[in-house]
């Protein structure tokens, strides 16, 4: 009876200790603006480009809006239980002085599959293993 109930608990631990921590965020929490801070883990610089990247989600009317640095961007918001789909972006195609960024954002999004809210409140846009692709700030 002690090996049975001693198996029950190993089990049951590696069952938890398997288990990921994070909490699938609510669609509702994309609403609003937000300011693209990095992508790969490296910081946008905010002097290239005419504006600065952001993106802005619309969750009531399940659209997406934003700027790449130079062009507008602008979608369907297709997003649930942490995944998203950001295939049927659109976006002007304007020529500007610095398309550094504009090129670092359209290729980024181009890897997005999910979203995480993480505990600072950034928003985090991940690729198809969850990892990082782009982090947002809320605009204030």
């Amino acid at each position: 009876m002690k090996t049975i109930t001693f198996a029950t608990l190993v089990a049951a631990a590696m069952l938890t200790g398997c288990s990921s921590s994070k909490t699938i965020a609510p669609l509702t929490s994309l609403a609003g603006e937000w300011t693209i801070e990095k992508i790969d883990g490296n910081a946008i610089d905010k002097k290239a480009g005419d504006e600065v990247p952001f993106m802005g989600f619309d969750t009531t009317a399940k659209r997406i809006y934003g700027n790449t640095g130079c062009n507008s961007l602008t979608g369907e918001l297709k997003a649930d239980n942490g995944k998203i789909n950001l295939d049927n972006m659109g976006s002007t195609r304007m020529m500007c002085a610095d398309m550094t960024n504009e090129r670092k954002v359209l290729e980024a999004l181009g890897k997005v599959k999910g979203y995480e809210i993480d505990a600072k409140g950034n928003l985090l846009l991940t690729n198809a293993q969850g990892k990082e692709v782009i982090l947002l700030v809320k605009k204030k």
